[in-house]
């Protein structure tokens, strides 16, 4: 057998969410999502995650702002792939030189920072993040044959 991990990480620094700054998590159309809803300040809750919720979003809450950089750290587990090698002695037999069997996943988890809210902290450009997919979980699985 045989047995392959890759890792992806990054350390220290921080990504700004341009999407959750222009939705303002839902606080600009007319349903905020449930997080605000039960997390926003009010009298009672004055150490609020976000900012008062009010209908339309007249004091502009959803304004870029520092609370929507959160860490970029995380360690991505990219590649990882589990072979099987048929012993010589079997393959011989049947003139193959080696014959190897494999499972390959690429993606196939990231740990994030408990602040960060989106599905990938991996940025394309200048440390901006908005809408992004996920990254793609792919499987592969195949057959070497050498003769």
């Amino acid at each position: 057998f045989d047995f392959n991990m890759n890792f992806t990480y990054r350390l220290g620094g921080k990504v700004f969410d341009s999407g959750a700054s222009f939705t303002g998590f839902g606080m600009a159309n007319r349903t905020p999502l449930k997080d605000v809803a039960l997390n926003s300040w009010t009298e009672e809750n004055k150490d609020a995650k976000y900012p008062q919720y009010i209908y339309g979003d007249p004091n502009k809450a959803t304004q870029t702002s520092s609370r929507f950089l959160y860490s970029s750290n995380f360690l991505r587990i990219s590649n990882m792939t589990l072979g099987y090698t048929v012993p010589v002695n079997l393959t011989k037999k049947i003139f193959i030189q080696k014959l190897r069997a494999y499972i390959s996943i690429d993606n196939l988890y990231t740990f994030t920072s408990n602040d960060f809210v989106g599905y990938n902290p991996e940025t394309y450009s200048n440390g901006v993040i908005a809408w992004q997919y996920p990254a793609t979980r792919t499987f592969i699985g195949g057959i070497q044959l050498s003769f």
